[in-house]
Order: C-alpha cells, then structure tokens, then sequence
C-alpha cells in the first residue's frame, strides 16, 4: 500500500511503510461502534485486504 490518510466518518485511516493503522475517534461516545462506523470500518478492511502491499 502506498502512503496514505483517509477520514472515513469517526476511523482515522493510515498507511505507513506498508502497515494499516485503523484509530477510531469518537471519543463522546466511548467509541461505540455504530451502523455507519461499521460499515466504514468493514469497507476499510476490504480495502487493505485487496492491497497486496
């Protein structure tokens, strides 16, 4: 994978010499997971799987 920072909703998304780092960031709510947290969380999983980096 190449460099990267993306914002998908409350998951902060970064690669860094071929390591994803996934941080989630809804500190008000304890980072409970919602639908739409989930939903970004699993198209983000689906991407660095894809990755062969």
């Amino acid at each position: 994978m190449r460099p990267d920072t993306t914002q998908a909703s409350a998951i902060e998304f970064e690669v860094n010499d071929g390591i994803a780092t996934l941080l989630l960031n809804r500190p008000k709510v304890r980072n409970a997971i919602d639908d739409a947290m989930r939903a970004d969380l699993v198209a983000l999983l689906d991407r660095i799987a894809r990755d062969d980096a």
